[in-house]
């Protein structure tokens, strides 16, 4: 006598389902005919599907956007840390050392 879990084996390894390569294309035109069957028998359950489809559509869009800004946030803070990271030695010139009216020495280029 075979057990439960013995039978139950047995039977999902003898039963299963193939696919021919020449059934595949009739895959979509089987799939829309029995989404117009069930639009045609239950059309409130048709019209629930599409509703939970948008819900979960807004639901998806709320999540990538909320992502979207808390990279933006990650990046401006990197930035920050970044430029407060960086040392600028600046050029310390007295007003007597650059002579901005000097004009014989610079070299003009007219475009």
């Amino acid at each position: 006598m075979k057990s439960n879990t013995e039978h139950w084996q047995s039977f999902s390894s003898s039963k299963v389902i193939t696919l021919s390569p020449r059934g595949v294309p009739f895959m979509p035109g089987v799939g829309l005919i029995l989404l117009g069957t069930v639009i045609f028998l239950a059309p409130k359950f048709f019209l629930a599907a599409i509703a939970m489809f948008f819900v979960l559509l807004g639901v998806a869009c709320c999540y990538v956007a909320w992502k979207f800004m808390s990279f933006k946030k990650h990046v401006q803070q990197m930035a920050e840390s970044f430029q407060s990271s960086v040392d600028i030695n600046a050029f310390n010139a007295q007003n007597d050392d650059i002579d901005i009216t000097d004009t014989e020495s610079k070299k003009i280029l007219f475009h």
